[in-house]
């Protein structure tokens, strides 16, 4: 539960898609149990996604395993609606100055595939809970070193 006072959606210039996951991040995720699996499912269809929707929810589904997100679910969508969704995220981009960070041919690459689903998954993340790692630089075998640029 959150305070009577406490305005979760107040920001003017936030997309719903940057509301959800602000929200989501900040509120929902701290909440979640750490001493048992927790999937959350029914993510609105109204963030983008590849995941195929199914009216106002998509057919999406996150784990977490203490606390954290590990892997990240979905039924893939058909590829008129992949295609949608390519073309709505390259014009994004190319209004934030980012242009040519989308493969354009990605839907018609997926044109042919039966049905399918995908998952994500965060190896790093899931070493984290198998050796009981507290901070993700405990797993990563080769981090970043200031000094490879000199």
């Amino acid at each position: 539960a959150f305070p009577a006072s406490d305005h979760l959606i107040d920001r003017q210039q936030e997309s719903f898609a940057d509301a959800f996951h602000r929200i989501l991040c900040d509120r929902i995720e701290p909440q979640l149990p750490t001493d048992q699996p927790v999937i959350l499912i029914d993510y609105p269809s109204a963030i983008p996604s590849t995941a195929k929707k199914d009216g106002l929810w998509s057919q999406r589904w996150e784990l977490y395993l203490g606390g954290m997100e590990i892997a990240n679910c979905y039924t893939e969508a058909d590829s008129s609606q992949t295609a949608q969704l390519c073309a709505q995220e390259s014009l994004e981009l190319e209004a934030m100055g980012r242009a040519g960070q989308t493969d354009k041919g990605f839907a018609k690459k997926i044109a042919s595939m039966p049905p399918c689903s995908g998952n994500a998954i965060g190896i790093d993340r899931l070493l984290m809970c198998i050796c009981a790692e507290k901070h993700i630089e405990g797993v990563i075998f080769f981090p970043p070193h200031a000094n490879l640029g000199e």
